[in-house]
Order: structure tokens, then sequence, then C-alpha cells
């Protein structure tokens, strides 16, 4: 039996994929003409947008941003992490039809799905949206002309670096980030030859490079956000109180939503509350873990004082939402220092309200937010001001057109400057944030 299904497999193999290939070549000549004939059709149309297929929240906030300016945006995921379901995207590539009949457009999945989702995507956009994980064809052979067969169709390619996706552990600076890659991905080890692969390809193809701090050893970057991570500022209701508590007179609850332990320091988190608490400040810990994303921010408006997001460099999603709920912010702003500078000079990181901690000082910088509540409120009023001027949808709008003036338009846009403190016109028109940090650490006056 298992002879017969081998060759039955086998038979399959040598008359379905060659012909397969065939009708999908044929039909994406077919589509190249279409693409063709609407270019010249509708010359002023905004380019269509795609997002994935690697399902981080990002890639769903920023299409809906998009959408809010007029953009026909979809985002089209493989699959979906454990604190999403199937509502969080628009659609996945386990869900897409060719012939209609059940049977055998499950085979067709089953064998061909990175060139049915390819396909599905370049009869709908103009502009793709991908990670250095790669596009819809990553994990076929045709992997290496993607990009080419998207300029042929007339598409483009924006690639955003979120960072596991340009990660080599060889290559990364930061010894305490490398450090925490290692405890929770040693795997990744044995994947950087495939990373570098990747970073190589897309890093000379793709038409823009978007990159934030995570810089280390990249070829390229065309703009440089600190962090381009978009959220939906306006559904997020801020703080309506901030709590009086200081520790002696209530208690104060910290919260640490890590998604992976070993890359954000929880445990040098949970010691510094022990030490809080063994001193006698009433300080609680919320520590949450695998929660769906609408409970946390219901628990960062609703219960936490504090948000710890990581201590060993720069923030994320998680540190964007508590910039977002008007959450005092907690992250290492000091270490990585290869980086930091840059930031602070060519873009708006001396903006940004987050107080700095590394794992030695978590405890003295904990204790300084606990036991002054007023401080904690300025720090929180700057949070959400700094979360809709760098990461709401109208700042999603701003970096992204830009872009598309560039790359779609054939403007005369110097994207590099798009942030910079001087010679960036379009942020420097809004006000800046005021806080009491120096370098993102507290002046001496707010010491305890």
């Amino acid at each position: 039996m298992k002879a017969y299904q081998l060759i039955k497999n086998t038979v399959l193999a040598l008359t379905l994929v060659p012909t397969f290939h065939l009708c999908l070549f044929v039909y994406w000549m077919v589509i190249h003409g279409q693409r063709q004939r609407y270019r010249k059709q509708h010359p002023n149309a905004l380019p269509r947008l795609i997002w994935g297929d690697h399902p981080l929240m990002n890639n769903q906030y920023w299409s809906e941003a998009m959408k809010k300016k007029g953009y026909t945006s979809e985002t089209l995921m493989k699959w979906h992490m454990r604190y999403q379901n199937r509502s969080t995207f628009d659609r996945f590539t386990d869900t897409l039809v060719v012939l209609g009949i059940p049977r055998l457009d499950r085979t067709l999945r089953n064998w061909f799905l990175p060139q049915m989702a390819f396909t599905y995507a370049i009869k709908r956009a103009d502009i793709f949206h991908h990670h250095f994980y790669g596009g819809f064809l990553s994990a076929c052979w045709l992997r290496p002309f993607e990009a080419q067969l998207l300029h042929w169709m007339g598409a483009k390619v924006v690639i955003t670096g979120v960072g596991g996706d340009l990660y080599r552990i060889s290559k990364i600076r930061n010894q305490s980030v490398k450090t925490g890659f290692l405890i929770n991905y040693p795997q990744r080890v044995k994947e950087e030859a495939r990373v570098e692969r990747n970073v190589n390809y897309w890093s000379l193809k793709a038409d823009c490079v978007i990159l934030g701090f995570q810089i280390d050893d990249m070829p390229r970057w065309d703009v440089m956000p600190f962090n381009m991570i978009t959220i939906d500022t306006e559904s997020i209701q801020p703080k309506q109180r901030y709590s009086s508590a200081n520790g002696q007179n209530g208690v104060v609850k910290v919260m640490h939503a890590p998604n992976h332990r070993g890359i954000k320091g929880t445990e040098f988190i949970i010691e510094a509350v022990k030490n809080l608490q063994v001193e006698g400040l009433k300080v609680e810990l919320l520590l949450l873990e695998g929660v769906q994303n609408q409970e946390v921010l219901r628990l960062m408006r609703e219960e936490a004082d504090i948000l710890v997001e990581q201590l060993y460099g720069a923030y994320a999603l998680t540190a964007i939402e508590g910039f977002a709920t008007g959450l005092p912010v907690v992250g290492n702003l000091q270490e990585g220092e290869n980086a930091l500078p840059i930031f602070r000079r060519f873009s708006y990181l001396s903006e940004c309200p987050m107080l700095s901690a590394t794992p030695e000082n978590i405890t003295h910088q904990l204790r300084s937010l606990v036991t002054q509540p007023r401080l904690r409120q300025i720090l929180g009023k700057a949070s959400r001001a700094y979360g809709e001027k760098y990461h709401s949808a109208k700042a999603a709008h701003i970096l992204f057109e830009n872009v598309y003036d560039k790359i779609w338009w054939h403007k005369e846009v110097d994207l590099l400057t798009l942030y910079h403190p001087i010679l960036g016109t379009t942020f420097q028109q809004q006000t800046t944030i005021q806080h009491p940090l120096v370098n993102n650490l507290l002046p001496t006056e707010y010491h305890e």
C-alpha cells in the first residue's frame, strides 16, 4: 500500500506540478495585460495596498490607517498568533478559492498555496508591504524571483523590518538583546544564513526599506522612524483618572505583558517589584501572558498605573499601546548606544517620554514612579501626546504617503529627512512633545 501511494504521489507530482505552473504563467500574462490597461485607464488612481503574510498586528493597524485615507487596503495572512483570532485580519490564505470545487481547491491549497496567494494579491494590489521574511512566494521555489515578478507586473514593494525577520544573532551589537534571543530563540543561530539571504535580497530589490532602531549591520534604510508601528489612537481611550497612590497611602499597579520573557528582562522586573514590597511599598505586579489584546488595553486604561515593557532595548507594540492609553512607560533607551544617538540626532527619539531603565536600576526607577503620582501623570499625558504624534493613523498617513509619493508617483521626496528635527518639515510643524526627561532619564530633582 505504501509503495502504491508513493507511486501515485509521484505520478501526480510529475503531471500536476508542471501543468499547474504552465497554466499559472499563462494566467499571470493575462493579469499583466489587465494591470497595464487598468493603469492607462486610471492614471491618477490611488495605488491599491496589500500587507502580509506574517501575522503581526502592525499590518492590520497600517492597513486600517490607510483605509481611513481613502486607499483600498487588505491584509492577507497565512496564520495567526495565539493572542489573535480569525477576525484579527481581513483574509487568510487557507480560505482562497480557485475553482469553487471544495475538494479540488483543498488539493490546490495543499500543493500550491504560495502561488495562489501571490496570484490573489497581484490581481488586487499595486503596492506590496512585506517584512524581510519574504512575500507570498517565500515558501516555494519562486522565492528568488518574487521581487522581479512584482516589478514585471508593475507593482512596488515596501519592506518594513520588525525584528525576527532581520536579526542575525552574530550581528546584534546589544549583547543583552543577543542573550535574550539566545534564551528564547536558540534555534535562530541555525537560521542565520536564511535570514542573511532574505535581508540581502530584499535590501537590493525592494523599492523602499523602512527600518526603526533595528539597524545593526543592515545594508540599507530609506526612511528612519525610531519605530514605525501604528495603532488606532482614536479608538483607544486614554486614562480618565490617574491614581494618587504613592505606595504608602494606596497600591500602585505595575503592568508587564511579555510575549517572550527572555527578550524582555521579565525576571528583573519581577525581582524589582519584590524589592519594593520588601521596602514596605504597596506595589502590585500585573503580569500578563497570552492575554487577548483588547483585555490588555482595558487593563492598561482601568487598572495599571505604570507599564514596564522591556529592559534591553527600544520599544515595541506594547509600549505604544501604553503611550496611547496615557500610561507612564518604562523601557531601556540607554543601551544599544550604536543606534540610539543616531535616532536622537536624525529622528524624534528626544521627544519620547519613556523612562529608561536597565536590569541594574529598574528598582530605583520604579521607586521614583511609585512614590510620585504627579510624575506618573506628567509622563502619562506626554505619552498620549507622543503616541498621537508618531504612532497614530495620521502618523501612518504621513509616513506611507511620502513613501508612495517617492516610489509610485515618482516625486522628489527626501525620505531620510522625514523625521529630522531640523530638516524635516511635516512633523516639525506639530507641537514638540514636552516632558521632564533628559535623554530619557529623570533629572536630579525627581530622584527618590
